[in-house]
């Protein structure tokens, strides 16, 4: 008898991407194993992979994306194809590791992060995390039904419970489950590097049949430069 897989396509869909780069520059095709298509913000940002001296142990690639001072906005959304996921009653999770880096000139003002499951820059549907001014916000939007949300509160390793601190890395995970009456998830809940971060229990309306897809951003909202660091970024959905 053949050994168990530990994970099978029947059981669902598994996006890791660790950004271990393989040699090849980044290019609007290509940014990570996974090959991200890399869009502008406004203006483009600049996406570079790490060496060692600015990454530790673990971190096995890291990407940082600096905002072009050009505007508000500026900056990079990274995704996969466009809106190719409908998300239903099986629910799944979605994780990100980032950190805003701890140099010269980075400001925690004026930095948006996004990622999760949703649809475009200004997501119109989707389930994902807005790190705005450094505070994680949820969100489960829905074009045709309403959007809610809950802001991080009460964190332990956020400053006032609400605020990333500068070098610091986070893991923020989110899970999601539950039906709406439009078939959607109606559930999510956060948590930031293992703490709870807030929940969104039986209020969602995402519809589904609103499309989404897997992808990340980062951008500045005046004319700033600005860094933010990603190590990794995972993605599951049960059929």
């Amino acid at each position: 008898m053949s050994a168990p897989l530990p994970f099978s396509l029947a059981d669902g869909y598994l996006l890791q991407e660790d950004f271990l780069d393989h040699g090849n520059a980044v290019t609007t095709l290509n940014v990570g194993t996974m090959d991200w298509v890399r869009e502008a913000i406004g203006g483009y940002s600049t996406t570079a992979y790490l060496v060692t001296t600015n990454t530790g142990v673990g971190q096995y690639g890291v990407i940082r994306d600096t905002t072009g001072g050009g505007g508000a906005p500026d900056g990079a959304w990274y995704h996969m194809d466009d809106d190719t996921i409908v998300l239903g009653p099986s629910g799944g999770s979605f994780r990100m590791k980032l950190r805003i880096p701890d140099i010269a000139g980075n400001l925690i003002a004026g930095q948006v992060i996004k990622f999760g499951l949703y649809d475009a820059p200004t997501p119109l549907n989707g389930i994902y995390v807005a790190v705005a001014d450094g505070i994680p916000t949820l969100y489960i939007d829905s074009t045709g039904n309403g959007d809610v949300s809950v802001t991080a509160a009460n964190v332990p390793s956020l400053t006032s419970g609400t605020t990333l601190v500068k070098g610091t890395w986070y893991d923020i995970k989110v899970d999601f489950w539950g039906e709406n009456a439009s078939g959607g998830p109606d559930s999510a809940r956060m948590f930031i590097n293992g703490e709870f971060g807030g929940e969104l229990v039986g209020v969602g309306l995402i519809d589904d049949g609103e499309e989404v897809e897997p992808g990340f951003e980062h951008y500045a909202t005046a004319a700033d430069t600005l860094e933010a660091d990603f190590d990794y970024f995972e993605v599951f959905l049960a059929r």
